[in-house]
C-alpha cells in the first residue's frame, strides 16, 4: 500500500487554503477595504492556516478528511481574522475553492504535476505577503517557507506510483462535486451539468 494514501491532507489543505487567500484578496480589493486592514486579514488567515501545531497534525498519517470536516476547518480559518463571513458567503467561498483546485487536478497532464501545482500555490502566497508588506508579514512568510520545506521532505521519497495514488486520493475527495462556477462556464471549462471539460 502506498504511503501517499495517508499523506494527502497537507496537499489538500495547502491548495484549498491558497485558493481561499486568492479569493479573499480579490474580494477585499473589490470592496475597497483599507489596505492595512486587508493586509491584516490575509496575514491572520495565512498564519492560522500554517500554525505549527496545526501543521504537525496535518502531516500525521491519516485518511483524507470528509467534506464537512474540511469545510468546518476553513470556516474557523476564515474567522481567525477581523473579517467575518455569513454562512451563505462562506459556502460560496468554499465551493469556489473546491472547484478551483479540482479543475487544476483534473486538467493536470501527469500525476507528478500535483506537486508542482502545490508548490506554485505556496510560492504565490509568499509573493502576496512580500508584495503587501514584507516586514509586517515576515513571520507569515517564514511559516509558509517551513511548510514548503516539510512538504519537500515528504515528497522527496515519492515514486511515480505514489504520485498516482496521491492524485487518485485527492480526486476521490472531489467525486460528485460538480458545482457550477460562472467564470469556468463562460470560458467553456465547465458544461451545463457542472462537469469539467478535459482537453484531448
Amino acid at each position: 500500500m502506498s504511503k501517499a494514501l495517508f499523506q494527502a491532507m497537507p496537499i489538500l489543505i495547502a491548495n484549498l487554503g491558497s485558493e481561499m487567500v486568492y479569493v479573499l484578496c480579490s474580494r477585499l480589493k473589490a470592496q475597497n477595504i483599507q489596505e492595512d486592514k486587508a493586509v491584516k486579514v490575509i496575514n491572520d488567515v495565512i498564519c492560522s492556516l500554517f500554525e505549527s501545531s496545526f501543521v504537525t497534525q496535518l502531516f500525521l498519517p491519516q485518511e483524507i478528511g470528509k467534506h464537512a470536516q474540511v469545510k468546518q476547518l476553513f470556516e474557523k480559518l476564515a474567522h481567525s481574522s477581523i473579517m467575518k463571513l455569513n454562512q451563505n458567503s462562506m459556502s460560496k467561498l468554499f465551493d469556489l475553492m473546491l472547484m478551483s483546485f479540482k479543475i487544476q487536478l483534473i486538467r493536470s497532464r501527469y500525476p507528478e504535476e500535483t506537486a508542482k501545482i502545490t508548490y506554485n500555490h505556496l510560492n504565490s502566497l509568499i509573493n502576496i505577503l512580500k508584495k503587501t508588506d514584507e516586514h509586517l508579514n515576515k513571520d507569515a512568510i517564514e511559516i509558509v517557507t517551513q511548510f514548503i520545506n516539510r512538504l519537500k521532505v515528504v515528497l522527496s521519497s515519492y515514486n511515480s506510483w505514489d504520485y498516482v495514488i496521491l492524485k487518485q486520493t485527492l480526486l476521490r475527495f472531489f467525486q460528485g462535486k460538480n458545482i457550477k462556477v460562472s467564470v469556468f462556464m463562460q470560458e467553456k471549462l465547465q458544461n451545463e451539468q457542472g462537469q469539467f471539460v478535459i482537453p484531448t
